[in-house]
């Protein structure tokens, strides 16, 4: 392995742990319900949305009042649907 394909593993690794998250709320369609689903906060699953956005440039999610349905923006269910199908792909796709 030569340091620069170690450096881009590293960084696949770091996207992927915040995309999970991402999967997570879509899962349960809620911020609330991805927490309960990874068993973590709600505002850590924000936070790493938060940082895939800012990653990418785009949103994700729109705002929504607390206890609603998550609602994507149209990349996030690109994104999204892109997870369903090939999570790794989505991923080198960022």
């Amino acid at each position: 392995m030569t340091p620069d394909e170690l450096h881009d593993r590293r960084r696949f690794d770091e996207i992927s742990k915040h995309a999970y998250y991402f999967v997570a709320a879509c899962l349960r369609k809620s911020i609330m319900g991805g927490a309960d689903l990874i068993i973590t906060t709600p505002k850590s699953i924000f936070n790493h949305i938060k940082w895939l956005e800012k990653f990418r440039g785009e949103k994700l999610i729109l705002p929504t009042a607390p206890g609603q349905t998550m609602k994507l923006t149209p990349y996030g269910t690109k994104f999204w649907k892109r997870c369903q199908t090939d999570f790794t792909g989505a991923i080198r796709e960022l």
